[in-house]
């Protein structure tokens, strides 16, 4: 009967759905095992190659976790239905066996600092082989843990040869090439200051309307700019030394930061006094948004996120309180270890040496600043001069200043031999041929520089006026050329050295 058809219709349809519904409850189950295994995977990677920064081989903490990473692989690859474990970090985003990572925010901070542990080695590929061993994989936790240290040892972890471990650099780690990236230096170098940019900004506009706390991309970012210096400090700086056309806290830390970069590599190439130096100048400003009460929660019926750090001036009790408001805020974000303590002292000194800062010698004139501290101090006043316009200027002209007032300001402000010599060193590190400098040029003739090229690019080819032939003869007519500007098929014409002049 019709009755009895349509019963019989109802009841099939109830057994598949059924048989769906316990597919799809199935299917759901596998895919939080698998996605729960990819975390457990990141992590116990991440965790055996910090143990291998702090522990040598044979400390326990080591050794216990070898065995539980070769387990959470297994436990990867079985449930993934693999032979293989493939992690491709790119950029912010981590994908393994092709898909995107999905996690909580602490577990994506491990991700990217794991990332940023192999982008120092120039790597955005790891294949781990389901029946990897615990010998290899801890040679490659050796490896990577070293290679954080010394950049030569990141050579030998690419080409390494493990069975069951495999390294690479992508070309283009997006799967299915879904974002062309720019492989040029300029390139590289360019978004890495964009994204540091970014960062910042993100961070300041947290610290206004949330907890102070300091979050790992603001650490990466240190991490990616001494990365950068070191393959190409003179590009990089290039990039941050121009004029700051709306200067905001974010563009002016980051600034700050890779000037002091510049200047402490020709003293030092030691990533971790690096890396502190430049988190200290990143969370330069920390103790103004203190002072200025533009924390979350500072200030009553305002809100945090509408006030700029540029809106009003400190007063001259505020200027004074400027290095302990920096200590508060650096200890209350990164705690009391090691390295919290010791970018808080660089930022504390650095504020101390501000001009118009603390009356007094840091200290009680009981010890010196350090040295990276009096850096971060002349990176900032530089950095500052340049913008236009920024409390550090206050009472003073309009408009930014030239390179060559700033410099000439800097050099005549300097109080000790050490911060003239700290205003030499930056001016090497920007590649600057001081004004009124004579020199010679690749055509053999003589002459002296007339003025700092306002584009960066162009700073190691200044307007020259051309007062000796070839022949070290003296012109009639001395006439000026600007070795940025080349006429078509003409022969290239650059500096060769300064020349000191005998005085008579």
């Amino acid at each position: 009967s019709v009755a009895a058809r349509r019963e019989e219709a109802v009841s099939e349809e109830k057994a598949n759905l059924h048989e769906i519904t316990g597919e799809t409850a199935i299917s759901g189950v596998k895919a939080d095992g698998r996605r729960r295994a990819a975390l457990g995977l990141v992590q116990m990677i991440y965790r055996l190659a910090k143990a291998c920064l702090l522990h040598s081989d044979s400390n326990q903490a080591v050794l216990s976790l070898v065995p539980s990473a070769i387990e959470s692989v297994v436990q990867f690859c079985e449930l993934s239905g693999s032979e293989a474990a493939t992690l491709v970090f790119a950029g912010n985003t981590l994908f393994l066996n092709g898909q995107m990572l999905r996690a909580s925010r602490e577990t994506y901070e491990v991700a990217l600092e794991l990332g940023s542990f192999f982008e120092a080695c120039d790597v955005s590929e790891l294949v781990l082989d389901k029946a990897v061993r615990r010998a290899e994989l801890a040679a490659f936790a050796r490896l990577l843990a070293d290679a954080q240290r010394d950049r030569s040892i990141a050579a030998r972890l690419l080409q390494s040869n493990l069975r069951g471990v495999r390294v690479r650099k992508l070309t283009n780690p997006f799967p299915g090439g879904s974002i062309e990236g720019d492989g040029t230096r300029i390139g590289r170098i360019s978004r890495t200051y964009a994204a540091a940019i970014l960062v910042m900004r993100s961070f300041y506009a947290a610290l206004r309307s949330s907890e102070a706390a300091l979050p790992q991309r603001v650490k990466r970012v240190a991490q990616k700019l001494v990365a950068a210096a070191e393959e190409d400090a003179r590009l990089l700086l290039s990039v941050a030394a121009g004029k700051v056309a709306d200067p905001d806290e974010a563009g002016l830390s980051v600034s700050t930061a890779i000037v002091a970069l510049g200047i402490a590599r020709q003293l030092t190439t030691d990533r971790r006094m690096l890396g502190s130096l430049v988190t200290a100048a990143l969370l330069y400003d920390v103790s103004r948004l203190r002072l200025t009460g533009a924390l979350a929660g500072s200030a009553e019926g305002e809100e945090p996120a509408g006030r700029s750090l540029l809106e009003r001036s400190l007063s001259d009790d505020e200027k004074e309180r400027l290095p302990a408001s920096a200590a508060v805020m650096l200890t209350a974000l990164g705690k009391l270890h090691a390295p919290s303590i010791t970018r808080t002292v660089i930022a504390y000194e650095a504020l101390g040496l501000r001009p118009g800062g603390r009356q007094g010698p840091l200290y009680g004139g009981r010890r010196s600043p350090t040295v990276l501290a009096r850096i971060l101090a002349a990176a900032r006043q530089f950095t500052e001069l340049r913008a236009s316009p920024f409390p550090a200027l206050d009472g003073g002209p309009g408009g930014a200043s030239s390179l060559d007032a700033v410099l000439q300001r800097m050099v005549a402000g300097a109080e000790s031999a050490t911060d003239r010599a700290i205003g030499k060193l930056l001016i090497g590190a920007l590649g600057i041929i001081p004004t009124g400098t004579f020199v010679q040029l690749s055509t053999g003739e003589l002459g002296v520089v007339l003025s700092t090229p306002p584009s960066p690019a162009h700073f190691a080819q200044p307007p020259v006026r051309i007062l000796f032939d070839e022949q070290g003869h003296l012109l009639g007519a001395p006439f000026d050329v600007d070795l940025a500007q080349r006429a078509p098929g003409a022969e290239p014409c650059f500096i060769v050295r300064p020349v000191e002049v005998e005085p008579h």
